[in-house]
């Protein structure tokens, strides 16, 4: 029963590693698609949007996973303050005040922060299933 245990806590851990790269393609992808919107054709903030929504999916998948596995506390802490970050997205983007609507210009800032939080979990996370 130890060793099965052992074994399932392993391949939480490797789950987890490859849902925070894939967050990291996500977000790369998502600013992709962004400068395709702006610099090439307008019709494809849609993708940009959809996209948007899907990348909620490997951040909660993550939290799951990091208590799943027994990770140490900083990977769903991590998982958290990523979600958290994420939840800003929405709430720049759709500022409801006319008179402060420059912390718009906020959502491109904070995705760079979400990209970079989301690297750093994924080097963590890679040095973590190393040991």
């Amino acid at each position: 029963m130890k060793v099965l245990l052992q074994r399932l806590r392993f391949i939480a851990h490797i789950a987890y590693l490859i849902a925070a790269w894939v967050l990291v393609a996500m977000v790369v992808a998502q600013v992709f698609l962004a400068g395709s919107a702006v610099l090439v054709n307008p019709g494809n903030w849609n993708p940009h949007r959809d996209m948007g929504h899907m990348i909620g999916m490997p951040i909660i998948l993550m939290f799951v996973l990091s208590i799943a596995g027994w990770m140490p506390r900083r990977f769903p802490l991590l998982s958290v303050g990523l979600f958290v970050l994420y939840g800003l997205q929405y709430f720049f983007l759709h500022w409801p005040s006319p008179n402060l609507y420059f912390i718009r210009a906020f959502h491109p800032v904070n995705a760079l922060s979400i990209f970079m939080t989301a690297a750093y979990v994924a080097r963590e996370a890679w040095r973590f299933v190393r040991r």
